[in-house]
């Protein structure tokens, strides 16, 4: 059988170096005939090469169809993997743009960042908040702050996005304390993003001092337009405001009452229904206080003088209700989700309490001690979580998660740094002014940065590269390096008064300067 080819190209060249390169023979008399005599008749090579392949056994063609195959299989394999990879990424990381090229000033205004609205970036500043268009800088609308009675304290009025077109693009968190994740086509909304906004006085703190008016005056929760600025409606709220928490599609409110019992309400902000209305069957909250405040499971769980928990759907009591000792002086406590419905547990000592911490499997049971906090950081690929590194003592460690068991202890980073991402096994944390990239597999040290990364925990990723800010003589630079080795891709002046970088909800990279905000891209 004999294969005629025709209209031979450039592509020849990679089928007989294919065929070749996988141990295939071309009928040597034929290769002998398409030798080109003179250089300079180059067209004469692709004509040679389809006679070479004319006169190739049938079987090598066969064969050369099939190794072609392997490699475009391969290389199908190869994008899907890819895709696959920017998708986790994208949930780990949320939408940060690609970090490839040198960070510029975009705009600046005056203010501090508020919270991200969708189509407009919530910015305050001295005399009330603003909508700002995120590619241009340009004020869309803006509020001024009342004139409240003095006595309720500062008037400065905060807005936090709610509702379901809020939802829908990954604004809110769900009913267990995670980032919503962005729906599908959602930027097509032409729906608007609504807000909750209300004046600090509702936390009830007198103007000039810090003593606490656990029931100050009723206030106001005013539900506004997040695309014009628009009040839409008004909800009148008793008691000092101790949370308020956007889950879903709804506002969880906590508020204290005068003799300490506590109030929580969730209510619907596109209709203005509440959906219901719980409060403790005892006082918990002494001087409109609590310890803590967080979802977990689907439940809101309060510490205060007794722990409670309510479910987040209806607003009934949970199963928890220990009491907490009054010489419980735990500073803070922290929740780390390991996966498998395992989860670590720190609680940071105060004065007269040492810190502990444990990781409970699913049933609550103790598998094992802490000897430190959890080092993995919210930006996690999911990458090895078998391994689990700790701070310990003046070092870190990783301990194994099905029994605690160490495998491998560093004391070249300090235990209490802060963990900033994990991507391909690579943990990368800030210790001090210097960053330091640990492969979670053995402790080994892939790279470190010199002394002088400014910004506590300030930085930014996209999974490939991480950008800090670093001295370099008396100038501060941001500093890209790739996350596996550290190489310096690129080097950017900060704008002017810098102090730190942030994101926002959907994505833009901000910078904090001493007189505004700055977006960078």
């Amino acid at each position: 059988m004999e294969v005629e080819l025709v209209d031979a190209s450039p592509w020849d060249d990679v089928v007989e170096d294919l065929l070749v390169s996988r141990g295939f023979s071309i009928d040597d008399d034929a290769a002998e005939q398409a030798e080109d005599p003179d250089p300079a008749e180059g067209g004469r090579r692709g004509a040679a090469v389809v006679r070479r392949l004319r006169r190739a056994r049938p079987q090598v063609l066969v064969a050369a169809g099939l190794a072609l195959a392997v490699v475009v299989g391969a290389n199908v394999v190869e994008g899907r993997a890819a895709a696959e990879r920017r998708e986790t990424l994208a949930a780990a990381l949320g939408p940060v743009p690609s970090l490839a090229e040198p960070l510029e000033e975009l705009w600046r205004a005056p203010g501090w960042y508020s919270g991200d609205a969708g189509e407009v970036l919530l910015v305050r500043s001295d005399t009330g908040i603003s909508g700002l268009d995120p590619a241009t800088g340009a004020v869309v609308w803006s509020r001024t702050d009342a004139a409240g009675d003095p006595e309720l304290g500062e008037t400065q009025e905060y807005c936090a996005p709610v509702g379901e077109r809020a939802r829908d693009l990954g604004l809110t968190v769900d009913a267990t304390g995670r980032q919503s994740v962005a729906a599908q086509g959602a930027e097509a909304d032409d729906r608007p993003v609504l807000l909750a906004c209300f004046a600090s006085g509702a936390y009830g703190y007198s103007s000039g001092s810090d003593a606490r008016e656990v029931a100050p005056a009723p206030w106001t929760l005013t539900v506004v337009d997040g695309a014009t600025g628009r009040s839409l409606r008004t909800r009148t709220v008793e008691g000092a405001l101790i949370n308020a928490l956007s889950t879903e599609d709804d506002v969880i409110l906590g508020t204290a009452t005068a003799d300490g019992f506590l109030r929580v309400t969730r209510w619907d902000p596109d209709s203005g229904e509440l959906a219901w209305e719980w409060t403790s069957p005892e006082p918990i909250a002494p001087g409109g206080t609590v310890q803590g405040w967080e979802l977990r499971d689907g439940f809101l769980v309060i510490t205060g003088t007794m722990r409670v928990s309510v479910s987040v759907e209806t607003g009934e009591p949970g199963e928890r209700g220990e009491a907490v000792s009054a010489t419980d002086n735990t500073a803070w406590m922290t929740r780390t989700d390991l996966g498998g419905g395992r989860e670590a547990v720190w609680r940071e000592g105060s004065v007269h309490l040492a810190s502990e911490g444990e990781v409970l499997g699913p049933d609550g049971q103790v598998l094992f001690a802490l000897p430190g906090q959890v080092l993995r950081p919210h930006h996690y690929d999911g990458s090895f979580p078998e391994v689990l590194v700790v701070g310990a003592g003046a070092g870190i460690a990783a301990l194994d998660l099905a029994d605690g068991e160490r495998r491998w202890r560093s004391d070249e980073i300090v235990g209490s740094s802060v963990p900033l991402l994990q991507v391909d096994g690579v943990l990368v944390l800030q210790d001090g002014n210097a960053v330091h990239a640990v492969d979670v597999r053995d402790g080994a040290v892939r790279w470190s940065t010199p002394d002088g990364a400014m910004g506590y925990g300030s930085s930014l990723t996209d999974g490939e590269l991480i950008v800090t800010s670093e001295m370099t003589g008396t100038q501060t630079m941001l500093v890209a390096r790739d996350v596996q080795d550290g190489t310096v891709r690129w080097r950017a002046p900060v704008p002017e008064g810098f102090m730190f970088l942030q994101t926002t909800g959907s994505g833009a990279v901000l910078a904090a300067t001493q007189d505004g905000v700055v977006a960078l891209g």
